[in-house]
């Protein structure tokens, strides 16, 4: 075993930290040297350098039940409603029935229709240059967000990439996140903390 995953559940979450971050992973590691270089690392394992996770289905759901809410989601001053994020998939040729199903607010534990909409979100084109510029602009918001979904879910369904490229993406995914949490006084309005 070289992993825990926990649900979101906090009494669970507490546990798996006790388990997973009792010490320093040790200089004499078989992982040590592929990761001691990697500033900000959590360095914290349990016993046989075990490490923890939150389930990324519990991920996927998050992501796709932020564009369940009707007061939307805030990206670059823009509130992205359901209906909006409706028309842009229209607009993309995604069939109605398609987006009726992947966006069934009654089914919030649905991992495969999380993935749908999340990629339906991040295969999403440039507007059109003759566009309206209201939709221009939700547009690129919805792609800017897009990047964001597919760095944070990539690593967890290519069981090619690499444990660099894994990070990488990890990475990029963090960095988007703080930028769309903090842009502007989005905060809560982009994502719940």
């Amino acid at each position: 075993m070289v992993s825990i995953a926990s649900d979101g559940e906090s009494k669970r979450g507490d546990a798996l930290v006790d388990v997973t971050m009792r010490h320093k992973l040790s200089v004499q590691s078989p992982i040590y040297s592929k990761l001691h270089k990697l500033e900000m690392m959590n360095f914290l394992v349990g016993e046989d350098d075990i490490t923890a996770d939150k389930d990324p289905k519990h991920i996927f759901k998050r992501q796709r039940n932020l564009w369940m809410r009707n007061k939307g989601v805030l990206i670059k001053g823009i509130c992205i409603t359901p209906s909006l994020l409706k028309i842009h998939l229209q607009s993309n040729r995604v069939s109605s029935s398609h987006i009726r199903s992947i966006m069934n607010p009654n089914d919030k534990q649905d991992v495969v229709l999380s993935y749908a909409l999340l990629k339906e979100i991040w295969s999403l084109p440039p507007a059109a240059n003759n566009a309206n510029p209201n939709f221009s602009a939700t547009r690129a918001a919805l792609r800017l967000y897009g990047q964001f979904a597919q760095h944070l879910i990539l690593p967890y369904i290519c069981i090619s990439l690499s444990l660099e490229e894994q990070l990488i993406q990890l990475s990029t995914a963090a960095h988007l996140a703080f930028y769309l949490y903090t842009d502007g006084n989005a905060r809560t309005q982009f994502m719940p903390s």
